[in-house]
């Protein structure tokens, strides 16, 4: 700067308000000039002072902007950055060639002593235009447009180099503490006058798109500023941000089509969820667990933080509905989050009960209402439904919660938003949806932990009962209900849809509630609607092979409980369409008692004399395979199913009947090759039904049977069913006196042996079944002197008596519950995985010998099926070539890939085909 330069500062500085009224228009250019010239910093502080001090209070606030604001502010923030970027070569420069560190530390104080005196300045400037619009009435933006962008450049400035002031500053850090403290105290003071000036700020139409622009600048310039000190100082976030909100809600309708509000609401969601992991970490656990570095204010505070957070992000979701932009993946989580990290979850960290409450109050009562603000909007609709969900396992269990509760809602909203979460319209480049209702169950799948734990949540309040905690699964049984009964009835069919693959899935949470839902919609609905579904369910059992598949067990799970609630007159029809001549299959799980008084007798009747007809029929013919045994185990699991419905009654069979069933069983014992077939379906089932005829038995076929289930239990490839099975068998024993005879001792003996055998199994579920049934036998037998002979190994008989006396097993091991059940749902998922990839991989074949010729017999014009022409030797001899040559081939392809492991489906093919030449063979 000039000496003439240095002369008017002087001049002016002696000056009275009037006088500097006066020379306005002389001087005013001259100091602007001089502030825009390359003179030093200090100096041009002091033309910046005078410049705000002196003259500002005398221009008219409608050529402020244009006189001094546009000319001295761009130039202000320069000075600024330069005196910041000046700070930090300094410190680069010392830490590549040290130097005087005194002389260093006055620099560092000089440059953040000018930071300081830059804001001051400013923050008189914006004072005094405050007091300029006080006077006014009113102010545009347009009037002072240049003024709060800079301010709030020069705040985040100050605020960032003090955030990271202790890296940057290093060991001097401590030299330059209190400057520091003094710049981000004033920096604060700034941009509380800011946002006084600016609630005076009036913005209309008029103002043009150039000004509306500014006040965007200004809303992204605040919204920086939030994330900048969101690590700083967790009120002063709190105070900016509340600001920012009711400075975009006052000027909505101007900002909506410009203002980023998705950008706002997704760092909401973040400082709310780092806010709320923190309060998690500070909160009170409960009594008995260590407490250290828990601290009831702060969690008090931190909870307080949270709370106001997220009653914002709902004001600006209100506000600017339908101009929120792609924040809803942000949305999404914040829910998920919310709900992972707090109880029931058993991932949620044991704070106290009063913690809890607090916790429920502040933060997770407002969950249902985020959802209803967010329940209409098709975006979030879509990252809420999308498959393939990016999720951790401990969040599974929030997203299943937030499902629900999104059910609870859907019921008063419109038609057009229902169909939208119910039947979304996915389009073939979309990513796959599904509705919330199969949403449900999909989830359910993944919350086996939280089904077997089990977790326990508040029940729905019901008129005069209080409201008790209930099991997770009636807490999803009964939302599904409550919204199965409200769905439109344009949407029934895919609840059809969601039930109906649900039961077939192997996961048996998901398969149980949805039985739970249709049973309850057969009850809900019309007589009409249940026994459709009774026949649908049937229609699919026998189309299907009989075989323990899980999707198998369940629709016969399903039938059993839905039969009994159809009507008298629909249960008469169903015996009408579904004749035990032609479906035993399908009686064998059926509810026999479940059926009218009239029927039972005669359905039990015909039911023994059809299974009596197929097993007798496998008995005369010459060659008997085993793929022909498949008619004996579906007669004898009829039987079964006869005799267990009155286990503790004679059933509704004649003497005749009865009889011929035990000799018929008896003779199979006999006839019957058992070494080859003792880990067929039949031997666990001829078991089965020998357990349930023991009282008709007389001592001599009793030590018969005992002597061949000794035989079974020698073999070490005997399956597991059939040892099962043979516990239940000896269980019965328990009830029968045995009188005395030749065979007494025999089958006492046998008992013992038997029980010897499988108390002793390794394999632990046969071991427990063995425990269980040895209980019941020793309190039921007559022959107490067999007891202590089914202990003769030591260690089996400690086990024995620790269960009788009802003492626990010691289990040492560190791993928790929770981990165990994780480490289940893991071997039950590859198990899941592994069978999709089979029916992916497999073709469906035709079983050889057992194919299946279909006619159309109720057609009249049918003309008779031709002959199926007689095979030669010569045809055998080409097919057994045939399967020769294809089994080199194989041999040939796994020994060039005898490093790689094999996939799943090939090893299945392969028994698969084993167990398909087994069939063929003769069974002697």
């Amino acid at each position: 700067m000039s000496q003439t330069g240095n002369s008017l500062l002087d001049d002016v500085g002696s000056w009275s308000a009037d006088q500097c009224r006066e020379e306005l228009s002389n001087t005013l250019p001259k100091l602007i000039c001089q502030y825009g010239n390359g003179a030093s910093t200090d100096k041009k502080i002091t033309v910046l002072r005078t410049l705000v001090t002196n003259f500002l209070p005398h221009i008219s606030l409608d050529v402020l902007e244009e006189q001094l604001l546009s000319k001295i502010l761009p130039q202000t923030q320069i000075l600024f950055d330069k005196i910041i970027s000046d700070v930090t070569k300094h410190l680069e420069s010392e830490s590549t060639q040290p130097s005087n560190t005194a002389k260093l530390q006055n620099t560092l104080m000089q440059c953040l002593q000018c930071l300081v005196s830059m804001i001051e300045i400013l923050g008189s400037c914006v004072h005094q235009v405050t007091s300029l619009c006080k006077n006014y009435g009113t102010v545009s933006m347009d009037q002072i447009q240049s003024l709060p962008c800079t301010a709030l450049n020069i705040v985040k400035g100050s605020f960032s180099h003090c955030k990271d002031s202790n890296e940057l500053y290093g060991d001097y850090f401590s030299s330059v503490s209190e400057p520091l403290s003094s710049l981000f105290k004033k920096a604060y003071g700034l941009q509380k006058s800011l946002m006084a000036l600016l609630d005076a700020v009036q913005l209309s139409e008029q103002d043009g798109d150039e000004v509306i622009g500014k006040m965007v600048q200004v809303c992204d310039g605040f919204h920086e500023l939030c994330i900048i000190i969101s690590s700083m100082d967790s009120t002063l976030m709190v105070s900016t941000w509340r600001f920012l909100v009711k400075l975009a809600s006052k000027h909505k309708d101007l900002l909506k089509d410009g203002l980023e509000v998705s950008s706002l609401i997704k760092s909401l969601c973040s400082d709310i969820e780092s806010n709320y992991e923190h309060c998690l970490q500070i909160a009170p656990l409960q009594p008995g667990v260590s407490s250290s570095q828990r601290d009831g204010k702060a969690f008090a505070k931190t909870l307080k933080i949270c709370n106001l957070c997220l009653k914002m992000l709902m004001h600006l979701l209100k506000e600017f509905d339908g101009y929120i932009g792609d924040c809803h993946k942000s949305l999404y989580h914040l829910v998920i989050v919310l709900q992972s990290l707090a109880p029931p979850s058993v991932h949620a960290p044991l704070i106290s009960s009063g913690a809890q409450d607090e916790l429920n109050k502040s933060l997770l009562i407002c969950i249902e209402p985020l959802l209803q603000q967010l329940l209409a909007n098709k975006q979030f609709c879509e990252a809420v439904l999308i498959c393939k969900q990016d999720l951790s396992k401990s969040q599974w269990f929030s997203r299943l919660q937030t499902l629900l509760h999104l059910l609870r809602l859907l019921p008063n909203a419109s038609a057009e938003v229902q169909t939208h979460w119910l039947a979304p319209t996915v389009f073939p480049e979309d990513e796959p949806r599904e509705s919330v209702f199969k949403a449900v169950f999909t989830t359910i799948s993944k919350c086996h932990v939280e089904f077997n734990v089990p977790v326990y949540l508040p029940s729905i309040m019901c008129n005069g009962q209080a409201q008790r905690n209930v099991s997770l699964h009636e807490y999803v049984t009964t939302h599904l209900c409550g919204y199965v009964a409200s769905v439109p009835a344009a949407h029934f069919g895919i609840v059809e849809r969601a039930l109906l693959t649900s039961v077939l899935d192997s996961d048996i949470n998901m398969a149980l509630t949805a039985m739970d839902v249709w049973c309850f919609l057969a009850r809900y609905g019309t007589a009409a609607l249940c026994f459709t579904h009774v026949k649908l369910i049937a229609n699919l059992l026998n189309s299907l092979p009989t075989n323990s598949n899980p999707a198998y067990i369940h629709l016969c799970m399903l039938l059993r409980r839905l039969i009994p609630l159809m009507t008298p007159e629909d249960q008469t029809s169903f015996t009408s369409l579904y004749p035990v001549q032609d479906n035993l299959t399908l009686w064998t799980h059926l509810p026999l008692l479940a059926f009218p008084e009239a029927s039972k007798q005669e359905l039990c009747q015909q039911i023994g004399n059809t299974a009596i007809e197929h097993c007798q029929g496998w008995m005369r013919t010459e060659t008997k395979t085993l793929g022909s045994l498949s008619k004996v185990t579906t007669a004898l699991n009829a039987l079964c199913s006869v005799y267990r419905h009155y286990d503790s009654s004679q059933p509704p069979i004649t003497t005749r009947l009865q009889d011929a069933v035990k000799n018929m069983v008896c003779q199979l014992w006999q006839e019957l090759p058992l070494d080859k077939i003792r880990s067929h379906d039949l031997m666990s089932t001829l078991i089965s039904l020998s357990g349930l005829l023991l009282q008709g038995l007389n001592p001599e076929e009793l030590n018969n049977i005992l002597c061949e289930i000794q035989k079974l239990l020698q073999y070490d490839k005997t399956s597991v069913q059939v040892r099962i099975v043979t516990t239940d068998f000896l269980r019965r024993i328990g009830k029968k006196n045995i009188p005395p005879c030749a065979q007494q001792s025999k089958i006492l003996q046998g008992i013992s042996g038997a029980f010897s055998k499988l108390l002793s199994d390794k394999h632990w579920v046969v071991h427990q079944m063995a425990l269980q049934a040895f209980s019941v036998f020793a309190e039921e037998t007559s022959h107490e002197s067999v007891v202590p002979e089914c202990l003769q190994n030591e260690t089996v008989q400690g086990l024995a008596v620790n269960f009788l006396s009802k003492e626990p097993r010691p289990y040492n091991s560190e791993t928790s519950e929770v981990d165990l059940l994780e480490a289940q749902l893991n071997v039950l998922s590859d198990f899941a995985v592994k069978q999709q990839e089979y029916l992916q991989n497999v073709k469906p074949v035709v079983p050889v010998g057992n194919q299946l010729s279909v006619s159309k017999t109720n057609c009249a014009s049918e003309e008779p099926a031709t002959k199926r022409a007689k095979y030669d030797d010569s045809d055998l001899q080409e097919a057994i070539k045939q399967v020769k040559q294809g089994l080199e081939r194989i041999k040939e392809l796994k020994g060039v890939n005898h490093e790689k492991s094999q996939p799943s489906w090939f090893v299945d093919e392969l028994r698969m085909i084993k167990d398909q030449v087994v069939s063929l063979l003769p069974m002697q």
